[in-house]
């Protein structure tokens, strides 16, 4: 077991981790909602490790221990003896509190040669990694899930019980298939795969429990995180040793598990359940009462065991898909792009995360919770993309033909002070940006796996984990979210032939692009603040919306005509009473009502103009009750496909039903909702957080959407997926479109659908300049 112990190893600050700080210091975002930022630890592994012992990690209270309690991440069933599963644990621990403590870019142990070089070779042996951790992983899912079907039956989860299943028996179930590749012997290195897969191991829990105790604060957390985190470790370690008598003994507990829930089901009654025919006794209640709180204490311990655990699997899971290449996808293991952008949506506190994932997979986020979290793992990947640009100084390698490239570009968004609070932009701070190009598959491994937390459904999954635990968290030993930095960020990886064999063999097209050279990321790096999203929110501001009608304050246009109209009639009167007889011939009279008319004439045409039903009484308070998109347009002056942004983003908040023709992409649709007569454009549903994208479906091109509103967690498009009928709208036809508009508004029309799609490939995001319906 020489293989957990680590060599010591010396770090020293790096001058970009200095500047992080400094910059971080000044860049909270809403402090007076989180705890304080977190930037030095101080943990006690002898403290965690005494926790461990006890079996408990949260405080129980009272002077007695619960015993007897299952044993979460057991090695005992794997050949591993009490004392020796004590001692791997502990080693872990110590390993994940020094790396945490020393708030330094953890590096990557082994020899560079144990990895190769950043070629098709070097890819090859990192997916072959990738599925042995894939495989530990499912044998740790499928424990913990039989562990809590018998223990905590309500809170299991029969579906990644089945997916983690079916995982096993796809590779070593007695009909598995026998393709060599996807044999044991076929995913293991030719040489040394032990010490580099526990290297890769250590590398990827440390900067994730990095990234995880830079999110919350609380010894709840910090404990259960580093307990949980050590024992995965452990078990991935030990399981991959030899993946198929693992899996054998893991689907093995499957028929014992079965076995105690048959012979549980006769065992006597339940003591905690009331007799009716026994008179209570003073010491009967007491023991009662003892009997529920060890029960209750026992259910806690359970549950969070199951939440930490569990999602710290789904986080090492989500990271271990990214590091694995598309086993049926046409393109090399080492052809790929992936980019992860944070921008400004333009409305106020709210950015939204974009992402191409190594798959082809794109995805949004526009949870404000979400976002928070990711910039945590930002903060850790930014640290390591600039420690690692140090270490190799200016001699980087980037005239190979197997180069990867990582680029970036992080922007702090500087707090305002109370003289800056009318401004209506936010401040940004110098920007930090680099680019590497990197040959050897070791610095691309100390590159990759902490963009992977920034890149992907990793945030989200951090999100919902974070949420989990204040929930089970007690008030005395509460738990809360730290301050993050509030910045906008561009990362992106890229092999160096990727461009020439996507253009030979599939062709974005002018169409469709990649996340990075999208017109949308274009104009984001121009127009970082969106201002004229924010133009339209200012004027927008004294609106009043409900269910079918929108509200708009237009005094000086109703007042003005109903005082020129008064004037007008006052005028005609008065002619009448002064002139009397002086004019031969003439009735004054006849001149007051000619100007009486007139003045009816004015109103009614002036009430006609803007809208097509307008109360009297309305009109006379001086607002306009608008019912559809031209008629606010005609009103207010709003460019209209910024109001329509805004109404798409804002939908999941505004209690507004929507109809007409081209009401296609919103949710909230009734007969008589307010009318969306005017088409909406590609960069408007950009603008809105939603995203086209370009698929090859069965029956040629077509588009389907990815919503990033506000408050909506992470959306993707993935390769060989599809879209239920009646679920999330689409473009089937995408060859035959339409005409609409006029002069240089003529565009293509797009007729959306919610019928089923099925589609094999994603070829990127739709940023042809077009209207939909």
């Amino acid at each position: 077991m020489t293989l957990f112990r680590r060599p010591a190893r010396r770090n020293t600050p790096s001058d970009s981790e200095k500047a992080l700080q400094h910059t971080n210091s000044s860049t909270h975002d809403h402090d007076n909602e989180y705890a304080l930022r977190r930037t030095q630890w101080k943990l006690n592994a002898g403290e965690i490790i005494q926790k461990l012992k006890k079996n408990l990690t949260f405080k129980v209270g009272g002077d007695f221990d619960i015993a007897g309690l299952p044993i979460f991440g057991d090695l005992t069933r794997y050949g591993v003896s009490e004392e020796k599963q004590q001692e791997l644990f502990s080693l872990e621990i110590e390993r994940l509190v020094n790396d945490v403590n020393s708030a330094k870019p953890v590096p990557l142990e082994g020899e560079s040669d144990w990895f190769g070089k950043a070629d098709a070779n070097g890819y090859l042996k990192l997916d072959k990694l990738a599925r042995q951790i894939k495989i530990a992983i499912a044998i740790c899912f499928h424990d913990l899930e039989l562990l809590m079907a018998e223990y905590d039956p309500r809170n299991s989860r029969p579906k990644r019980f089945r997916k983690a299943r079916a995982t096993l028996l796809r590779y070593f179930g007695d009909d598995s298939m026998k393709d060599p590749v996807e044999t044991c012997d076929g995913m293991r290195l030719d040489r040394i795969n032990d010490m580099a897969f526990h290297c890769l191991i250590n590398y990827l829990t440390s900067s994730m429990a990095q990234v995880l105790l830079r999110t919350m604060s609380g010894e709840f957390w910090d404990d259960n995180c580093i307990i949980s985190m050590a024992k995965t470790a452990a078990k991935v370690k030990i399981v991959a040793l030899d993946l198929a008598h693992a899996a054998r003994v893991s689907l093995a507990c499957k028929r014992e598990w079965v076995t105690r829930m048959q012979r549980s089901s006769k065992h006597e009654p339940d003591p905690l359940v009331e007799d009716k025919d026994k008179e209570p006794t003073a010491i009967g209640n007491q023991n009662e009462v003892m009997a529920r709180q060890v029960v209750l204490r026992a259910q806690k311990y359970i549950r969070v065991m199951s939440v930490f655990g569990g999602g710290i699997l789904v986080l090492l899971m989500d990271v271990a898909d990214g590091m694995s290449s598309v086993q049926d996808a046409a393109l090399p293991p080492n052809v790929f792009e992936s980019s992860s952008i944070v921008f400004d949506t333009g409305f106020p506190g709210h950015r939204s995360l974009l992402c191409q994932e190594r798959n082809g997979g794109i995805g949004i986020s526009g949870s404000r919770n979400e976002v928070h979290c990711a910039s945590f793992a930002f903060d850790v990947c930014l640290a390591i993309f600039e420690d690692l640009k140090r270490r190799l100084g200016l001699g980087t390698a980037g005239s190979t033909d197997h180069a990867s490239t990582i680029y970036w570009k992080w922007t702090p968004m500087l707090p305002t002070s109370k003289e800056d609070s009318e401004m209506d932009h936010d401040i940004f701070g110098d920007f930090r940006r680099g680019e590497i190009s990197l040959t050897s598959m070791h610095d691309v491994i100390t590159a990759f796996i902490p963009y992977l937390m920034v890149c992907g459904p990793f945030s989200s999954q951090l999100a919902g984990l974070t949420q989990l635990v204040i929930s089970i968290s007690d008030s005395g030993d509460p738990v809360r979210e730290c301050a993050g930095t509030r910045f906008l960020a561009s990362f992106m990886v890229r092999m160096k032939g990727y461009d020439q064999f996507k253009t030979e063999n599939f062709g974005f097209g002018e169409s469709a692009s990649s996340v990075s050279e999208s017109k949308f990321a274009k104009l984001r790096a121009l127009d970082p603040e969106n201002k004229s999203i924010r133009q339209g929110l200012e004027l927008m501001e004294k609106w009043t919306m409900d269910r079918g009608s929108i509200i708009i304050q237009s005094r000086w246009y109703c007042w003005g005509t109903l005082v020129f109209c008064t004037l007008l009639v006052l005028g005609g009167l008065a002619i009448g009473l002064t002139v009397n007889e002086r004019i031969n011939g003439v009735d004054p009279f006849n001149l007051s009502i000619f100007c009486w008319t007139l003045a009816a004439f004015i109103v009614l045409v002036t009430k006609s103009l803007r809208v097509e039903n307008w109360p009297w009484r309305d009109f006379f308070l001086g607002r306009v009750v608008c019912r559809s998109v031209s008629e606010v347009k005609t009103v207010s002056g709003i460019n209209p496909q910024v109001f329509l942004s805004i109404l798409l983003y804002r939908e999941p908040i505004i209690i507004m039903d929507k109809s007409g023709p081209f009401r296609g992409i919103f949710r909230r649709n009734a007969a008589d909702g307010f009318s969306i007569d005017l088409p909406l454009t590609t960069q408007s549903m950009m603008a809105a957080g939603c995203f086209f994208i370009k698929v090859q479906s069965h029956d040629g091109p077509a588009l389907v959407v990815i919503r990033g509103p506000i408050g909506n967690t992470y959306d993707v498009i993935k390769p060989r997926s599809n879209s239920k009928s009646e679920g999330e709208v689409k473009c089937r036809n995408f060859r035959d479109v339409a005409r609409w508009g006029s002069g240089e508004e003529k565009k293509d029309l797009y007729y959306l659908s919610t019928n089923y799609l099925q589609w094999s490939g994603v070829i990127g995001i739709f940023d042809q300049d077009a209207y939909f319906c």
